[in-house]
């Protein structure tokens, strides 16, 4: 492995320039053979060599670092991975949610959910993992605030089977009602959102009646006059 660095580190002399699949390449190998210092290094070293890591970079370097149990670090490598605009997809993701839930780091994994909720498409397995890891900590209210978000954004992402899933695990604490009281208060909410909309749009139309009747009027009412007169 160190002649292979070593090879890798003299391309460039060679006239032969590392791209990323050259960099995913021995990244991997490195990794799985548990030299992940080494593999680190070289990822620090692309930014100087003006090569620029993708998902594929990112996600061996998590994984790995899960396996090393380094979940920080896994959690960091996956963070950097979407601030550099790369478009990490649900598995994973949920590969992240995974390693962070099995070391107990379940506010860690919440925080990653609610920066993803908006940028991937969860399916029902998804919100049932964090809901269910929430639940397992006592966090019932903050599966609650999830729920209150995804009806008044989109209510079809809330399944019947995820209801039935909630409903479940709330009726263990008897709490089953709560939900229940939630979805009719988000309903009242936007009831009451929609009226003040309609009520607003009535008020912004007649106002521009009002004004609209302030300047014609009079002219139609000259001509009208004038035209008797004559």
């Amino acid at each position: 492995f160190k002649e292979a660095v070593d090879v890798f580190n003299s391309m460039g002399e060679k006239r032969c320039r590392p791209d990323t699949l050259s960099y995913n390449n021995l990244i991997d190998q490195l990794c799985k053979n548990n030299m992940l210092a080494e593999a680190e290094e070289l990822y620090n070293g692309m930014k100087e060599k003006g090569v620029n890591p993708d998902e594929y970079t990112f996600v061996t370097l998590m994984d790995t670092c899960f396996e090393e149990n380094r979940p920080d670090d896994a959690a960091a490598y996956y963070r950097t991975m979407v601030e550099s605009k790369l478009r990490p997809n649900l598995g994973v993701y949920n590969k992240l949610v995974d390693g962070l839930v099995k070391v107990g780091k379940i506010d860690d994994a919440k925080s990653f959910f609610e920066m993803m909720v908006s940028k991937l498409r969860m399916n029902d397995d998804s919100y049932k993992f964090i809901m269910n890891a929430l639940f397992e900590v006592g966090k019932h209210n903050e599966v609650l605030e999830i729920i209150s978000k995804m009806l008044k954004e989109d209510p079809t992402d809330f399944s019947s089977e995820l209801e039935e899933f909630v409903r479940e695990a709330l009726g263990k604490e008897g709490r089953e009602t709560e939900l229940t009281k939630l979805k009719d208060d988000v309903e009242r909410e936007k009831a009451e959102a929609a009226a003040r909309e309609a009520e607003a749009a009535a008020k912004a139309k007649a106002s521009a009646r009002a004004a609209v009747s302030s300047l014609i009027p009079s002219k139609l009412f000259g001509n009208k006059q004038a035209k008797e007169e004559s």
